[in-house]
This record gives C-alpha cells, sequence and structure tokens, in this order.
C-alpha cells in the first residue's frame, strides 16, 4: 500500500465496490487494491490507494459521455485522468459513489 494513512479511506469505498460482489467476480482483493470484473471479464470498478489519494476507476465514465455528462459537481471535481480523487474519509462526495456504482451496473 503506497500510503497506510488512507487505508480507512480505501476501505470506505472498497465496501461500497464490494456490495456489487453478488453479481461479480473479484479480479484483485490486496491491501490497498481491490476490483471487481463482470462475470464476461469486462472490468466493473477498481479502487487502489495512491501516493496522495484513493482513486476510484470506472470503467463506464470513459465509454459512456451520458454518465460522464450526468455527474454531480462534487464528483466532477475529484475527476483527474482516468480516475476520481479521493482524500478524506470525510469528503461529502462520497455519498455520491453508491448511487454512481449502481448506474455502471445497471448499464451492464
Amino acid at each position: 500500500m503506497k500510503n497506510p494513512e488512507l487505508a480507512s479511506l480505501w476501505a470506505i469505498i472498497r465496501g461500497m465496490i464490494a456490495n456489487h460482489e453478488p453479481d461479480m467476480q473479484i479480479d484483485l482483493d490486496e491491501p490497498g487494491d481491490y476490483s471487481l470484473i463482470r462475470m464476461n471479464g469486462r472490468p466493473f470498478a477498481r479502487t487502489k490507494v495512491q501516493k496522495k489519494h484513493v482513486g476510484l476507476y470506472l470503467m463506464h465514465l470513459h465509454e459512456n459521455q451520458d454518465l460522464f455528462q450526468s455527474l454531480n459537481a462534487a464528483l466532477k471535481a475529484r475527476l483527474n485522468g482516468k480516475c476520481l480523487r479521493f482524500k478524506d474519509e470525510c469528503d461529502p462526495a462520497l455519498s455520491s459513489i453508491p448511487e454512481l456504482l449502481n448506474t455502471c451496473a445497471d448499464l451492464g
């Protein structure tokens, strides 16, 4: 794990993704790095502790322009490159993640 101080934030995001395990497969589950893939092998979501943030990677954000455009301002502010970056477990934008994950899951 690149930054153990972010472990609790990572665990929060990991738990949100893990809610989708019944319909997915675990691709990676190591301290600080967790990902789920769909039953057909396509990536669903990944969260990884980086040096200064915890990244949430969602393939659908890059493949679906409507989904990208529908992100609320709080999530758009955390978007940097290919991931949503979180630095604080009290970040109010965290509350938007479950709905985003549900939308991604529904997209298939």
